[in-house]
């Protein structure tokens, strides 16, 4: 995922920007968009948590973080501030669910 490049590269804007890019619908995808509550945005929120705390924006990260785990309804869906934007974590999230074909983006 290029914004997880960027964070990793400290290029915290354009992180920001490709996740902002990523929660986007295809309008020509040919379905219609699911309901919010049907789409899965963990990794996306994850990962902008790590960046808005590589850059210091703590309260954000807390706000963020607050919200995600309210929002979990089992004990095992909530995690801990560390668990919560482990970026070693978040990068076996992206890999678990990129095609194979884009896996030359994490060599």
């Amino acid at each position: 995922m290029l914004a997880f490049k960027a964070l990793e590269n400290g290029n915290y804007r354009t992180s920001l920007r490709k996740i902002d890019q990523a929660r986007l619908w295809p309008h020509n995808l040919g379905a219609g968009k699911p309901y919010d509550n049907m789409i899965d945005d963990s990794v996306e929120t994850r990962l902008r948590a790590a960046v808005l705390k590589a850059s210091g924006k703590k309260s954000f990260v807390d706000e963020i973080m607050s919200e995600w785990n309210n929002s979990r309804t089992e004990p095992a869906g909530r995690l801990t501030a560390d668990e919560f934007y482990d970026t070693a974590k978040i990068k076996e999230a992206i890999e678990a669910i990129t095609a194979k074909a884009d896996q030359r983006l994490f060599d």
